[in-house]
């Protein structure tokens, strides 16, 4: 991910070197979130965000546009993003959208949803 926001304007060592900085950031930012027991099931954090923030920087190091403005929007847009989902969020909580009923988180999701065990084993389940 890391190398997405600057393929088109750094060398082929640059994105080396930017893909390789992204693997590490990678793992890094996957430790955090298990060391901080949040549950990040995809790696959407370490890869999206991290990574992300990671490669609009290196646009600025590697690819010769202004670090100052890629700094900036690797802050604002991830604000931005996280105080609009926030309120769109605490909306929705507000009217009891988003969590499920308590009998269906005892059972689980993975089971309800798409008859998945935590061993992948299938059930099939008549909704």
């Amino acid at each position: 991910m890391g190398i997405t926001a600057s393929c088109d304007s750094v060398t082929n060592w640059s994105a080396i070197a930017i893909g390789s900085i992204s693997g590490v950031l990678t793992v890094l930012a996957t430790r955090l979130l298990d060391k901080l027991r949040i549950d990040d099931g995809v790696g959407a954090w370490p890869v999206h965000g991290v990574c992300g923030v990671w490669g609009g920087v290196a646009t600025g190091i590697f690819g010769g546009h202004s670090l100052s403005a890629q700094i900036i929007g690797a802050v604002v847009v991830p604000a931005w993003g996280f105080v609009t989902m926030f309120f769109l969020c605490y909306i929705l909580d507000l009217q009891n959208i988003l969590r499920v009923k308590p009998s269906q988180e005892k059972i689980g999701l993975d089971i309800l949803e798409h008859g998945q065990t935590e061993k992948g084993i299938t059930i099939l389940i008549d909704n």
